[in-house]
């Protein structure tokens, strides 16, 4: 059996090397990647072959999801685990939903990710911690709150809206555009702002570009599921809308 092909997405320097090190001593693995954040993890999904992909960034739930979803889209065969803090129920569903495979808290031994990496291999998911399920136990909510946070995952459709909104023209422009109501452009841009946590356009750029949505050094969108992606019209604004680029 050959090694196993591990990318490791890690924004904290010393964390990911030790990952890193961990990984090549144990002789088991081939490390394909090593990144620091989300739009470089989203770029680096089949460049290389990768089996398995730990992420241990440190972001808004939300921002969680969304890079979970992308990654499965662009390699739905790849096996995620994350390297959490804490969590509650609500939030595991949510990202297990986005195709979350495993989950180990970050002052785990490397044995349980040894553990974790092996079980997602040959079962496909892996959630068997004391501590994990203890704490899960003390977290739980109720459904009806989870059916709510479930609505969070960011549509085809809206992320066509969101890119239009992010190259900056107006909602009867988005809807000539995409061939609907002035009034649906609204109601997917109140959707869009909640969704993300983002108060403006230049919020909802940053998490565009963070997310791998839009490529700045390309100035072109990342819509891979369309066929016929929109394109925005003057991505190169963000210099000036974000200010600090």
């Amino acid at each position: 059996m050959g090694k196993i092909r591990v990318g490791v997405a890690e924004s904290e320097t010393i964390v990911r090397e030790g990952l890193i090190a961990l990984l090549k001593n144990s002789k088991k693995y081939l490390v394909t990647f090593d990144v620091e954040t989300t739009k470089e993890a989203v770029k680096r999904i089949g460049q290389r072959k990768t089996d398995v992909v730990l992420i241990g960034f440190e972001q808004p739930f939300i921002m969680q999801v969304q890079l979970i979803s992308e990654i499965k889209k662009r390699q739905p065969e790849i096996r995620i685990i994350m390297l959490a803090a804490d969590v509650s129920m609500i939030i595991l569903k949510q990202l297990q939903a986005a195709g979350l495979d495993a989950m180990i808290f970050r002052k785990t031994s490397f044995t349980n990710l040894d553990n974790a990496i092996s079980n997602v291999m040959e079962y496909g998911e892996w959630f068997d911690d004391d501590e994990f399920n203890f704490r899960m136990m003390k977290n739980e909510q109720d459904e009806e709150k989870f059916n709510l946070w479930s609505k969070m995952v960011i549509t085809e459709r809206e992320r066509e809206v969101m890119l239009l909104i992010c190259d900056g023209i107006t909602n009867k422009e988005i809807a000539d555009k995409l061939f609907i109501d002035e009034r649906t452009v609204e109601t997917h841009r109140e959707h869009i702002f909640e969704k993300v946590q983002c108060k403006n356009a230049a919020e909802l750029s940053v998490f565009a570009v963070n997310m791998g949505f839009i490529d700045l050094l390309d100035k072109k969108p990342k819509n891979i599921e369309n066929p016929n992606p929109v394109k925005p019209r003057t991505i190169v604004d963000f210099n000036r809308l974000l200010g600090y680029f």
